[in-house]
């Protein structure tokens, strides 16, 4: 089975899309994952901005694996008799109200552009207020499912170790309550090594009926008092990239490895061009 490999655009680090696309289409790459265009939030695309997409999109044969702006991926609102905590977003809405309205932005861009998932996160992680935090997100998430749900769309949870669906316990968590086919994990093990944890065979039996997507960066582990990670080219790293691979195709994984270079602001298109040729020498 052909395996489906994106690319997060903007790890090129180049703003014209149009460039971007024919790179990827001249090397024989099908799909792209969206993030930041023109500089852009996916958020904030407008009609204009989806029409230019789409016809560079059609010229080069390329399609949409995600919209992946960062969904959710704030601070939680706090509780209602703490006034300190409820900030609002830079139009001024309550945090969730803004981001169910960015949620529907986010449904409304995959829609047009045939994306089947789009990608979201826990709150930014708050240690004294971590349990609290949990029923306000789990209801966000309940109700971006079910706008997904109503347009045939997946959202995926990143485990990112800054929030609260972080480690693989955090996502056990989420998933236990968020009982949906439209509603998957987007799993990155260089985030769950970030959050010192190394992807094992255990914790693939732990996860991977949840899995509906796949990031691919790779790190190695710099210190370990205090733990500290830096992103490298994949397969240089502790990820342990060849072992992952080796079990989602046994198991018949058929969904998307996209990737994440991650690695700075120097050779970012070089960096990823190296990072999509090693990934998909992995699964020659």
């Amino acid at each position: 089975m052909d395996q489906m490999i994106s690319v997060i655009t903007d790890e090129f680090g180049e703003p014209d899309f149009e460039k971007i696309a024919t790179y990827l289409s001249s090397s024989d790459f099908e799909y792209v994952e969206l993030r930041s265009v023109w500089i852009k939030n996916v958020f904030h695309l407008d009609e204009v901005d989806i029409g230019e997409l789409k016809d560079i999109l059609n010229d080069t044969g390329l399609k949409v694996s995600s919209i992946s702006g960062g969904l959710m991926k704030t601070t939680w609102p706090g509780p209602s008799n703490e006034p300190e905590y409820q900030e609002t977003m830079e139009d001024g809405s309550p945090i969730i109200e803004y981001q169910l309205r960015m949620a529907d932005n986010c449904v409304r861009i995959a829609d047009a552009l045939g994306a089947p998932f789009i990608r979201a996160f826990g709150f930014h992680r708050m240690a004294i207020f971590e349990e609290e935090m949990w029923p306000d997100w789990l209801e966000a998430m309940q109700a971006i499912v079910e706008k997904a749900k109503a347009r045939d769309k997946t959202i995926i949870i990143e485990n990112e170790h800054g929030c609260t669906v972080s480690g693989v316990d955090s996502i056990e968590q989420a998933f236990k309550t968020l009982h949906s086919d439209h509603c998957k994990l987007l799993l990155d093990p260089g985030n769950l090594l970030a959050a010192q944890e190394l992807y094992t065979d255990e914790i693939h039996e732990r996860l991977k009926d949840y899995v509906g997507y796949v990031h691919v960066k790779d790190a190695i582990i710099t210190s370990r008092d205090p733990w500290q990670t830096k992103w490298c080219i994949i397969g240089q790293g502790e990820v342990g990239w060849k072992g992952i691979i080796k079990r989602f195709i046994d198991d018949g994984y058929d969904s998307f490895w996209s990737v994440e270079t991650h690695m700075g602001k120097e050779n970012r298109w070089e960096n990823t061009v190296k990072n999509l040729a090693e990934l998909r020498d992995m699964f020659l």
